[in-house]
């Protein structure tokens, strides 16, 4: 863990600071905190202690997926119903998205994820699972 001073700003010529503590990541899972929670302090004997408290917030962040995640199950769900594979357009028709072509490095990501498979068909490009 460490101890940074940051510059916080300016007023009436003087400059003021605040100190952040950097918590690693796998100290903030051990203890179960989450990105929003309250966290609240004391000291005691010259001991900082410090004690999370949740947010609805902090509650929403931890049970809500990344985004590349959605995209990836509900890509997987539609393929999986269409075994012979669909195309980009189909794709997006039946999930009605809204994105002219979809993010290279999330596709990328889902060939070694879920398995996607893309085959080029006389001008098209074909998307579907490989197994």
């Amino acid at each position: 863990m460490k101890l940074q001073r940051h510059f916080a700003y300016t007023y009436k010529g003087k400059r003021y600071y605040k100190n952040v503590l950097v918590i690693p990541d796998n100290t903030v899972n051990e203890l179960g905190w989450n990105i929003g929670d309250e966290i609240e302090f004391t000291v005691e004997s010259g001991t900082l202690l410090l004690q999370a408290t949740p947010t609805p917030m902090s509650r929403a962040i931890a049970v809500a997926k990344d985004p590349y995640e959605d995209f990836r199950d509900e890509i997987k769900k539609v393929l999986e119903r269409e075994p012979h594979g669909l195309t980009w357009s189909q794709i997006k028709k039946v999930l009605q998205l809204s994105q002219r072509t979809p993010y290279h490095k999330w596709v990328k990501k889902m060939e070694k994820d879920i398995g996607l498979l893309r085959e080029r068909k006389e001008s098209k490009t074909i998307w579907r699972l490989t197994k």
